[in-house]
């Protein structure tokens, strides 16, 4: 009897260990697709083995395709510690969680100021900019007699004792745990926020050649999308390339110069009735008070959907819209307007379809160089 129950006790063990093996597969397996079926309609059935002599179907609601933002925010909660995309440039890499944080934050921030679904956002920044360093912060410090030492800590490079040793020989009043924190690699959020807020994106490149040898077709460049795409917000980045952008976005949008958003009052330019919001991406304020800082955009309150008030966002909501381009780069005429899920399929976005594909990259290029 003895040697019976113990072969029993062991044919039990064993069908609960492979039942168990099985569920951890299927369910392992379904993660691993999640980035690549996201943006894909679900079935209406499955079927699925059960013991292996019969075939149970299970039945589930059709649903619509989700959109880019969901379908990040579905990947950051199953691999918050991935790491997705870095920048050459001051070596930042970013995981999901990162990616999606940004991205819900700014959205946050954008739909808090007023903008709504289907407002129309125009990008003038470069696919490689991870701008807000520290130097600008440095400066402004110093300015009101601080002195300060900032210490960037990378946990890949530093241990806490070469950190303890720095702060006990720097003595320093601000210390920064984290270089993250300040830098966001803006195009890249823009993209995923304007999905997750049901905005319209345009880009138009910098074009950082054209604005040297000829500013004023650079100028031109963006009076033209600003009027093609009646854009109710504009990001640009302060400076890149030996150029200084604020300065050409004052150029097109003289109110600028003489508007201050600390007053409260909004913004108005006759030439553009439909813009509200002129952004850099820049740490200072100071000389820029006609433009939005994009730091200020970023409030991480987690409340898009009571902000969104029920508004249905989906695979099939635009949210790439194109600019047709002459041979000098200035835009001529509005293109063709793709849905998230056109933009996730087609990859018009490399960088925005890998990260949905769970797929790692690194963007070179140099961020503010001025």
């Amino acid at each position: 009897m003895t040697t019976s129950a113990t072969v029993l006790r062991r044919l039990v063990l064993q069908a609960a260990s492979k039942t168990t093996q099985h569920h951890t597969t299927t369910r392992a397996a379904s993660t691993a697709s999640i980035g690549l079926r996201s943006l894909a309609p679900l079935s209406s059935s499955s079927s699925l083995p059960n013991n292996g002599t019969s075939t149970h179907v299970m039945s589930r609601r059709a649903m619509a395709t989700i959109s880019a933002g969901d379908a990040l925010a579905r990947l950051a909660s199953d691999h918050p510690h991935q790491e997705i995309i870095r920048y050459e440039h001051k070596n930042v890499k970013w995981t999901l969680k990162h990616v999606n944080y940004y991205a819900d934050a700014l959205a946050c921030g954008l739909v808090d100021s007023g903008l709504q679904p289907g407002d129309v956002v125009l990008s003038w920044l470069p696919m490689h900019l991870a701008e807000q360093g520290i130097y600008m912060f440095d400066r402004a410090l110093r300015m009101w007699g601080i002195a300060i030492a900032m210490i960037i800590i990378c946990p890949n490079k530093y241990t806490s004792c070469q950190v303890r040793f720095g702060m006990m020989n720097l003595s320093p009043h601000i210390l920064f745990a984290h270089n993250k924190f300040l830098q966001t690699p803006s195009q890249h959020i823009l993209q995923f926020a304007c999905s997750k807020a049901g905005f319209l994106l345009y880009h138009l490149d910098p074009n950082p050649a054209l604005a040297k040898s000829s500013p004023d077709k650079a100028k031109a460049a963006l009076a033209k999308a600003l009027e093609l795409t009646n854009a109710n917000v504009l990001f640009t980045q302060e400076a890149g390339d030996d150029v200084n952008y604020v300065n050409l976005t004052e150029g097109v949008v003289p109110e600028i110069r003489i508007f201050d958003f600390g007053e409260g009052m909004p913004f108005f330019t006759p030439r553009y009735p439909h813009l509200r919001f002129p952004v850099h991406t820049g740490y200072s304020i100071v000389d820029k008070e006609g433009m939005y800082a994009f730091k200020h955009f970023l409030v991480p309150s987690n409340n898009l959907g009571s902000m969104l008030r029920g508004t249905a966002l989906d695979g099939k909501t635009p949210l790439l819209g194109e600019l047709v381009l002459d041979n000098d780069g200035i835009p001529v005429k509005t293109g063709k307007v793709m849905t998230n899920e056109e933009v996730f399929k087609a990859k018009a976005w490399p960088e925005f379809s890998s990260i949905l594909s769970r797929e790692y990259k690194e963007i070179g290029g140099v961020g503010v160089v001025f």
